[in-house]
């Protein structure tokens, strides 16, 4: 996971995911993918609301790269 952005994330997902049979598929953004795009307006809304959690695990990796 060298190098990965949202390592901490991931690491999550893996440990939820190990155990269950997911396949993932690539569509490509902006591209009326009515899923994607519904995606899109959830994200937006998310980063919209006031008073968002911090995600500790974003911050820290920030801070160990500005270094």
């Amino acid at each position: 996971m060298r190098g990965k952005k949202n390592k901490d994330l991931w690491l999550q997902y893996h440990q939820l995911a190990k155990n269950l049979n997911i396949k993932i598929h690539w569509v490509r953004g902006h591209a009326d993918n009515p899923f994607n795009n519904r995606c899109d307006q959830l994200a937006t809304a998310a980063a919209d609301e006031k008073n968002l959690k911090v995600d500790i695990g974003f911050e820290q990796e920030i801070a160990r790269n500005s270094n």
